[in-house]
């Protein structure tokens, strides 16, 4: 959990008048905003113990106190002080049992339910706070809970409430005009908005269907609707599901619903609804959309798990077993630095592979000749309280048997008999099969690499894949396809793996997939423009774009643009390009989005986007520091120099841009630096951001054409403090 709050907002509230008539004493208030002015928290947080010690029943004193111990806590949560998360947890549990409806009482009994991992719970008490708030409410307490109870939500891969609770917490800060704790809630949206990691129904943003323009327009639907605006989140999707119960043709409701219980972290439920909803919901991309959220909500989408495995032999001999580890071809060691490791390191340590690693790259190597990973495997040496022990981990069950007989092969006498198995959990065999390490030879050009491994992951998807049985289609892919009745499910169980895998991988050929499988491209997705507001992000792509009024496409690719530049990006970017018609500003970003991918650069359409600029008589200077940054990723340091010549001959009457290739020089000395030190170059993180939201870039990144901002300069270290301080 972490938290955003300072100590302005902190002491938000003092200095306000009392809100409970008899309680909060001005004066005190007063003496506390002075010390935490002057960042006296410690003798702030003892003043405010004395005075409740005389006044308990002080709401606004309670809230303070709350959030300096809540900042205490966690200041002191690495050094596994129970005495401080105790003791907020006490100040919470006083603040409740005096007000137990006070709106920030609420937040931070939900705040602590969180901790203790009670997350519906937490939902119910924070429902409560927002039932019972007023607009004279102090922003301290929210900001807290909201910001660490999002947080959690995010560590435990519940995305949408996340995202729901921010956009609550955004609008809340908008109506205080709170501008700080607003920019922190909007950079936190949009750092969820962009995590292209994550599948895009969970982190997109659903809205409402505010009137039943699909169903019924009944008193039922209007007094759900009621139930939601006065945040009574799970009655109103109760109302709704029962709505949609009762009526067997209802989408709005049964969509509603769904939503609801999403943003409430009620995911069986939620699953449920989107599966009803796309039940019914006649339009395909709609119903392929609902069905693949159903899917994605379950703790198994694909239902094809297959459990993993730990190994443990007891080694007779770990001198002579050593020796035979790092000689074998099947084994790659690794340098780990010995303090990773809370004892003594390891013997050896390294990844086991399911076919002898080729040691020199040659033309005549095909995809096939290139091992995989199989696990990782460790020498652990012989210790006072325990045995040498030879450790093989995250083994697939059905590569058991073929470790079981490589340590009998090669290591022999150095190891005894069998091994202790523990099973661990159990992953999907289909997205492990395409996540899987290759490990190729040290020389192979990046081109070769490349091209062998877009070879290789289209050979499983178009050879081994469709004929793999998946639980959730109780058979093989190719054959629920030729099923007419399963096509839908069919679509949404590839629409999963796509949203897993990272949508718009340019390794895998999904049109191909559907060719081989026989599955006619969906028509278009018809739509009214007024109904565009409502369209979840995940549907625009199945949009006739050139039917839309340059308006309407604008506002779609401003909502898309957070979440980054994939295959949906591109669509929209494209159909903006072709438009004479939208400004000149929309289009350049645009096209700025056509060079950028889930994986990086794309240096081939670098060239449109400056016979843009040069066409319209401005500055090309954004897709010159793409191209540098190219030079740079792909090790093309013969260029490099070059370039940034070119560059500053052509914008040193451009501030900005100078700022940037001062900042890229800086970037190229740290490149210098890791080279040095036997780095590769691609170890350099890169930092990423939307093309119409500037972000802030940390310093230890390089800089990426799609953050218009240059990196910020390097951090210099945090002072550290014998005395906790709120951050």
């Amino acid at each position: 959990m972490s938290t955003d709050s300072n100590s302005s907002t902190s002491s938000a509230s003092a200095g306000k008048k009392s809100r409970v008539p008899g309680c909060d004493n001005p004066a005190d208030i007063q003496t506390i905003h002075k010390m935490l002015q002057g960042q006296q928290y410690a003798a702030a947080l003892n003043f405010i113990n004395t005075v409740l010690e005389k006044n308990p029943n002080q709401p606004d004193i309670l809230d303070v106190k709350c959030h300096l111990l809540y900042i205490k806590c966690f200041k002191e949560m690495n050094g596994n002080n129970a005495d401080s998360i105790t003791a907020w947890h006490e100040a919470v549990g006083q603040f409740i049992s005096l007000f137990p409806e006070h709106p920030l009482a609420l937040a931070w009994e939900s705040l602590v339910c969180t901790n203790n991992g009670e997350l519906d719970v937490a939902y119910d008490y924070l429902e409560k706070c927002f039932i019972n708030h007023y607009p004279e409410m102090s922003p301290s307490g929210m900001l807290s809970a909201l910001s660490s109870l999002s947080q959690e939500e995010l560590n435990a891969g519940l995305i949408p409430a996340a995202l729901f609770l921010l956009s609550l917490r955004a609008t809340f800060f908008a109506q205080l005009e709170a501008a700080q704790e607003y920019e922190q809630t909007h950079r936190l949206q949009l750092r969820i908005l962009s995590d292209s990691s994550l599948a895009l129904p969970l982190r997109q943003t659903y809205s409402f269907y505010q009137t039943n323009s699909r169903g019924a327009l009944t008193a039922e639907f209007t007094a759900a609707q009621q139930l939601i605006s006065t945040f009574h989140w799970l009655e109103g999707a109760q109302a709704f599901e029962k709505i949609a119960v009762n009526d067997p043709t209802e989408l709005n409701c049964a969509y509603n619903a769904a939503i609801l219980y999403l943003n409430r972290s009620k995911i069986a439920d939620a699953s449920r609804l989107f599966k009803m909803y796309s039940d019914r919901e006649p339009e395909l991309n709609r119903k392929i959309d609902a069905l693949a959220t159903a899917l994605l909500l379950s703790k198994s989408p694909l239902e094809d798990n297959m459990l993993l495995y730990d190994f443990q032999y007891k080694v007779t001999d770990q001198d002579r077993l050593r020796e035979l580890l790092l000689s074998s071809n099947r084994l790659i060691s690794q340098n780990v630095p010995a303090d990773n490791f809370d004892g003594p390191p390891p013997l050896f340590i390294g990844s086991l592979l399911d076919q002898p690693k080729q040691t020199l790259w040659s033309e005549s190597l095909t995809f096939e000749d290139i091992p995989l990973i199989l696990g990782s495997v460790a020498l652990w040496g012989k210790r006072t309280d325990r045995e040498a022990i030879l450790e093989f981990s995250s083994i697939l069950e059905c590569d058991k048997e073929d470790v079981y007989e490589f340590v009998k092969e090669s290591f022999g006498d150095c190891v005894e008999g069998d091994p202790q198995a523990v099973t661990m959990e159990a992953p999907s065999v289909t997205i492990d099969s395409f996540t899987r390490p290759q490990a190729f030879p040290d020389n192979t050009p990046q081109d070769k690499i490349n091209q062998l491994q877009k070879e290789h992951f289209n050979d499983l998807l178009l050879n081994w894949w469709p004929d793999f049985n998946l639980g959730v289609l109780g058979t093989t892919l190719r054959e629920a396809a030729a099923d007419e009745q399963k096509q839908p499910l069919v679509r949404a169980v590839i629409q999963v793996v796509e949203y897993l895998l990272g949508v718009g991988n340019p390794l895998l050929d999904f049109d191909a997939l559907y060719n081989a499988l026989n599955l006619k491209p969906l028509p278009p997705l018809k739509i009214e423009s007024g109904d565009l507001a409502t369209l979840p992000p995940s549907l625009y792509g199945a949009i006739d774009l050139k039917s839309l009024s340059d308006n309407d496409l604008a506002a779609l690719y401003a909502r898309y643009n957070p979440y980054g530049s994939d295959s949906v990006m591109h669509k929209l970017a494209t159909e903006i390009v072709s438009r004479n018609t939208l400004s000149v500003d929309i289009r350049k970003t645009a096209y700025i989005k056509l060079c950028l991918s889930v994986n990086g650069i794309i240096p081939e359409n670098i060239p449109q986007g400056k016979d843009f600029c040069k066409a319209n008589n401005i500055s090309d200077s954004y897709f010159d520091m793409m191209e540098l940054q190219s030079m740079l990723m792909t090790g093309n340091m013969a260029e490099l120099e070059k370039k940034m010549h070119e560059i500053y001959q052509d914008h040193k009457d451009e501030p900005q841009t100078m700022q940037a290739l001062m900042n890229f020089v800086q970037q190229i000395q740290q490149l210098s630096a890791m080279i040095a030190r036997g780095q590769n170059p691609t170890d350099l993180p890169t930092q990423g951001a939307s093309t119409t939201e500037p972000q802030q870039t940390s310093s230890s990144g390089l800089w990426t054409p799609d953050s218009p901002n240059p990196p910020a300069s390097p951090a210099q270290p945090e002072k550290k403090s014998s005395i906790w301080l709120p951050d």
